[in-house]
């Protein structure tokens, strides 16, 4: 009998540095000054540039020491756009330093030096101001923008509605000027700024004007890919935030630690635990503060670095801002998203042979299950949307909080949905869901081992680097004693069920987690007690008789 054989084509997945318009560079130096040396002064408006480089390698002193510096020689104008507003005041006070009006600054507070424009040919504003004036630049006005922390249209959508909204209209709004964008995190944000500069090209009058098929004719971008070198860390691993805080406590030396928390709830209950005395509680809302937490803040942006034991801090910090203490050691990471882990640790710049202690987190199911639980609604809002807009805005829609970031109200008040959010939500719930099914599947040590991978360094892994490292050899002798400890007695009632929950606590910890561990079912019953001993060779056994369990040594 003939059989046919069907063969299955299975389709690689789209990367867009394999794009035809994409041309990638790799310099030799890991610096950007370096890498690009004097090829900057070839740059046009028909091929953007786009600069992936690690933290501190000097994206910014590549646009203040080299792109500035030759506008301010031959007369042209730079607009750059930043992302937070500590990094905004810190690149307007050392552009201050370098054109030389310096003292211009003592006659401005931060919040004037926010409205203030340090001289003509430079002008520095945030991503959140420019999409609220974008209408009154002039197409000609700048010969460069840059876009620096690019990342923030993708990793701020969730809590800024109109983010694609502001990447769409800027490239139309600086179709004219040399498009640069640097960010350290590039993976979300480069084919999402590679579609939107794919349509300028398809729309663009030069290409209407000379009939011609405008891809691949028009442009390029130019991707310029530096490497990364993190062997200055050494990583750590914790459990839980009283691990942390007992560290802290505990450290008598004289350096210093920042924690990057996902949630100001987190960071008020550490707060409190490690003390006001030892320890500030950084927020967005700290810029203006007048308090301790202001006071830092200011400390932070005039002089990089912190007049604290511990800082803790939200995303406030994650972009731009730097951080050149050399008595900043402790790196305390919370967080579960990749750009947001990676910016938080370039924070700290690091000077030569400096090596700091980076702390990672491992992770916990129903955490990542809540996490997972506001996306899936958030999704689900967005489904009915996309749907039926109509129907969704007289039924759904509301100022709640779950709402920020997806939809936002264009010039006609016609309800739109924000795409980038709806992109970020579906990577994080993606990524959510592999990390959970692989710590469900019995890999405890999956987001520790993800994490180690953004870094490169997931070779380095050894589970005796967990701060309070116990021996598994130790583990199986504490369990085995625990046996021997109940044999013979009968348990019912509560003392069983104390018993089941405590022998779950020792089998994880002796052997790992079992197929079909469930994180809602706390104990294991005489069935699965049964399998354990079974599969790891152990002569014991639970009768039950009366709905008496009893564990018993099974002589074989």
């Amino acid at each position: 009998m003939n059989q046919e054989i069907k063969v299955r084509l299975c389709k690689r997945p789209y990367n867009p540095l394999d794009d035809d318009m994409v041309e990638i560079i790799e310099p030799d130096s890991k610096y950007v000054t370096d890498g690009i040396g004097q090829n900057f002064k070839y740059w046009t408006f028909r091929s953007p540039i786009f600069i992936s480089a690690q933290t501190g390698m000097g994206k910014n002193t590549f646009v203040e020491n080299v792109l500035i510096e030759d506008a301010l020689q031959n007369n042209y104008r730079i607009l750059i756009i930043s992302n937070r507003v500590a990094s905004n005041r810190q690149q307007k006070q050392r552009i201050a330093k370098l054109i030389g009006r310096e003292q211009y600054l003592e006659y401005y507070t931060l919040e004037g030096l926010d409205e203030t424009q340090i001289c003509e040919s430079v002008q520095i504003i945030t991503y959140q101001k420019l999409g609220s004036t974008l209408s009154t630049f002039s197409p000609n006005k700048y010969s460069i923008v840059v876009f620096d922390e690019c990342h923030f249209f993708i990793s701020d959508a969730l809590f800024n509605n109109k983010t694609s909204e502001i990447l769409r209209k800027s490239i139309n709004a600086f179709q004219n000027s040399v498009r640069i964008y640097m960010t350290s995190t590039p993976d979300e944000i480069f084919s999402l700024i590679l579609e939107e500069e794919k349509k300028l090209m398809y729309t663009s009058e030069y290409a209407l004007y000379k009939r011609l098929k405008p891809y691949p004719y028009f442009k390029q971008i130019l991707y310029y890919n530096f490497k990364r070198d993190y062997n200055y860390i050494s990583t750590r691993y914790f459990n839980s935030e009283e691990e942390i805080l007992e560290l802290i406590n505990k450290d008598c030396s004289e350096y210093k630690s920042i924690l990057f928390i996902n949630s100001k709830i987190r960071g008020k209950r550490l707060l409190e635990r490690v003390g006001s005395n030892n320890a500030v509680f950084i927020t967005a809302e700290s810029k203006d503060s007048q308090d301790t937490d202001g006071k830092i803040y200011t400390q932070i942006v005039n002089e990089e670095k912190f007049d604290c034991k511990v800082l803790i801090c939200t995303s406030v910090l994650d972009n731009g801002i730097n951080l050149k203490d050399p008595l900043l050691k402790n790196i305390i990471i919370f967080s579960y998203d990749k750009t947001e882990f990676l910016q938080m640790l370039g924070r700290k710049r690091i000077t030569d042979n400096e090596k700091i202690n980076l702390y990672l987190y491992k992770g916990k199911v129903e955490e990542i299950n809540a996490k997972l639980s506001i996306i899936k609604k958030q999704c689900g809002f967005i489904n009915g949307f996309n749907s039926n807009p109509v129907s969704f805005l007289n039924k759904n829609f509301t100022n709640n909080d779950i709402y920020k970031g997806l939809f936002y109200f264009n010039k006609y008040q016609k309800l739109c949905l924000n795409e980038l959010a709806e992109k970020k939500l579906y990577n994080n719930k993606s990524f959510l869901e592999r990390i959970i099914d692989s710590l469900n599947g019995g890999d405890k040590e999956a987001f520790i081992l993800e994490q180690l991978s953004w870094i490169g360094l997931k070779e380095t892994y050894n589970p005796s680097l967990y701060i309070n490292y116990v021996d598994p050899d130790k583990n199986k002798a504490d369990f085995i004693n625990f046996l021997d400890k109940y044999c013979g007695i009968p348990l019912s009632g509560d003392e069983l069920d104390s018993f089941e929950k405590e022998f779950k606590t020792l089998t994880t910890a002796a052997y790992g987690m079992q197929e079909g561990d469930r994180q809602d079912r706390p104990n294991y019953k005489a069935t699965k007690m049964r399998k354990i001993f079974k599969n790891y060779n152990l002569n014991y056994n639970i009768k039950i008789k009366d709905k008496v369990s009893t564990l018993v040594k099974d002589v074989k």
